[in-house]
C-alpha cells in the first residue's frame, strides 16, 4: 500500500506541475534533436573520414562505408571466434577484426562500393516484394485449413490482383510478374503444398508417426502394383498414383 500511495503522489505531482513546466519557453524538440545530431556529426565525421575515407576530411560515401565496416567487423569477429587459436587470445581477435575491415574499406574504390550497394538494394527489393506473398501464403493455409475451394479462390483473387498490377505498372513490373507466377504455381500445386505442410507440422515431434506413414505408403504402392498386374486397376491411373506416392515418400524421407 505504501508503494502504491507514493506512486500515486508522484503521478499527481507530475500532473499538477506539467502546465507550469510547459509554460517555460523551451526550444522545439526538432531543433534540439537536430542540434545534438549536428554536434555528433561534427565530432565523428573527421575521425571516420580519415579512417574510412581517402586520407583527408572529404571522404565520399562515408556513412555507407561505416555501415559496411560494422558488417565486416561483425563477420570477421564471429569467424575468428570459430578458430581455436584465437579463443584464448581475445585481444588478437579484436585487433584483427578491426584491421581487416579498415584495410579493405579504406582502399576500396567507389565503383566496387556501388556494386556492393546495388546488390543490397536488389536484396531489399526482393524481400519487400515477396514478404506480402509469404504472409498471404501462411494466412491462407492457416485460415482455410482443409477447405480446398476457399484456398483456390484465395489464390485466384491474389493472382487477379497481381495480374492487374503487372498490366498497369509502368516501372518494375517484372516483380509483379514473378509474384503472379509464384501464386500460379501455388494454385496448381495446392493439394501437394497442403499435404507437405501437414506433414511438416505432424512429424516435428512424432517420429513414430513418420515411420508408420512411410510404411503405409510402401504398402499402398505394393497393393496398387498388384492390382495393376491383376487387371483390377487401370495401368495409367495406377502408375500415376504410384508416382505420386513415391514422390511423397521421397519427400518425407529426405525432409525428416
Amino acid at each position: 500500500m505504501k508503494r502504491i500511495f507514493v506512486s500515486l503522489m508522484v503521478l499527481l505531482s507530475m500532473f499538477l506541475l506539467l502546465p507550469g513546466v510547459l509554460a517555460f519557453d523551451l526550444p522545439p524538440v526538432r531543433t534540439a534533436i537536430e542540434s545534438v545530431v549536428t554536434s555528433l556529426v561534427d565530432i565523428f565525421e573527421p575521425i571516420f573520414s580519415v579512417l574510412l575515407g581517402d586520407g583527408n576530411y572529404t571522404g565520399t560515401l562515408l556513412f555507407e562505408k561505416f555501415l559496411l565496416f560494422v558488417l565486416l567487423f561483425a563477420l570477421v569477429y564471429v569467424i575468428l571466434g570459430e578458430v581455436p587459436l584465437f579463443e584464448e587470445y581475445s585481444s588478437i581477435r579484436w585487433t584483427l577484426a578491426l584491421i581487416v575491415p579498415l584495410l579493405g574499406i579504406r582502399y576500396m574504390q567507389d565503383a566496387w562500393l556501388s556494386i556492393i550497394f546495388t546488390q543490397y538494394e536488389v536484396l531489399s527489393v526482393v524481400l519487400a516484394t515477396f514478404i506480402p506473398f509469404i504472409i498471404y501464403f501462411y494466412f491462407l493455409y492457416t485460415a482455410a485449413g482443409d477447405h480446398g475451394i476457399i484456398r483456390k479462390l484465395g489464390w485466384l483473387v491474389f493472382i487477379g490482383i497481381y495480374v492487374g498490377l503487372w498490366s498497369t505498372a509502368t516501372t518494375n513490373s517484372s516483380w509483379y510478374f514473378w509474384t503472379f507466377v509464384a501464386a500460379l504455381i501455388c494454385l496448381l500445386g495446392d493439394n501437394i503444398i497442403l499435404k507437405r505442410l501437414e506433414a511438416i507440422q505432424r512429424y516435428k515431434t512424432n517420429r513414430y508417426a513418420l515411420e508408420g506413414d512411410l510404411a503405409d505408403i510402401r504398402r499402398q504402392i505394393k497393393r496398387i502394383t498388384e492390382d495393376i498386374a491383376n487387371g483390377i486397376t487401370p495401368r495409367k491411373s495406377g502408375e500415376e498414383r504410384i508416382k505420386e506416392l513415391e514422390k511423397h515418400h521421397s519427400f518425407l524421407s529426405k525432409r525428416f
